[in-house]
């Protein structure tokens, strides 16, 4: 199944208890304080379960996470690697 932004959605929502409220694919997230550090890890281990795959410290950066539209963009990009 694909990634996609209502499924990112629901997990911050019902997962990390996070008000998902008005969100768009590039409302600022972490650098909102609208999700914290502490849910990093489990918004990262959603992704690479969700997306097949696995994220490198290099990819742990607000560009890359900061938006649900740079998440759905980085999984696309790892999911054309192979």
């Amino acid at each position: 199944m694909t990634l996609t932004a209502d499924r990112i959605l629901t997990f911050l929502r019902d997962d990390l208890d996070v008000d998902t409220e008005g969100v768009e694919l590039e409302t600022a997230l972490f650098s909102s304080g609208r999700v914290d550090s502490l849910a990093m890890v489990d918004l990262m281990a959603f992704l690479e379960r969700e997306g097949r795959f696995h994220l490198d410290i290099a990819d742990v950066t607000l560009e890359n996470l900061d938006t649900v539209g740079r998440m759905l963009t980085l999984v696309a990009e790892r999911a054309a690697r192979g």
